[in-house]
């Protein structure tokens, strides 16, 4: 994940009251708790989701490309939650995971990033959602991407805005 610089992305308004609460997180987990694992989750920020996985004793881990994210990482997650760029593949096992997460990834990303992003969560894992929660109007962007997203990399891609 690409970041045009850490200040648009963290103190624009869709994060204003970043980080969110655990309780959204635990709402999120429990949409995807049937899903195999272990499961990677990529753009983590802080790591919420993968603590709310650790919450339903899932075995769970998250990347972001943020240092400045890792940095601030939720205290009862920061051995399970790294700084790392889903476009590099180096250091990882092919179907390494069971299932990819991705939160957030794609406004942040060109679509030749997008389509690379997704190949590499599918080389991975068998199962990949693309989870797109945040507005997103102050990058342009609306929901009807999340359907293109979805046609771009063939993978589901869900929007869950507001929750």
């Amino acid at each position: 994940m690409r970041i045009a610089s850490a200040a648009d992305f963290y103190d624009g308004p869709i994060y204003t009251y970043y980080p969110l609460p655990d309780l959204i997180y635990d709402k999120r987990a429990r949409l995807f708790r049937f899903y195999p694992e272990p499961i990677l989750v990529v753009g983590c920020g802080f790591g919420g989701l993968v603590r709310a996985f650790r919450g339903l004793n899932k075995q769970a881990w998250g990347i972001d490309a943020s240092q400045w994210a890792i940095e601030n990482r939720d205290k009862r997650v920061e051995k399970r939650v790294f700084n790392f760029d889903i476009l590099d593949l180096s250091n990882w096992t092919l179907g390494q995971m069971e299932t990819v997460i991705t939160e957030d990834l794609f406004p942040h990303l060109t679509d030749d990033e997008v389509l690379i992003a997704a190949r590499h969560c599918q080389v991975l894992a068998p199962f990949v959602v693309n989870m797109v929660t945040e507005h997103g109007q102050d990058k342009g962007l609306n929901y009807r991407l999340t359907g293109y997203w979805m046609s771009l990399t063939g993978q589901p891609t869900i929007s869950l805005e507001g929750m």
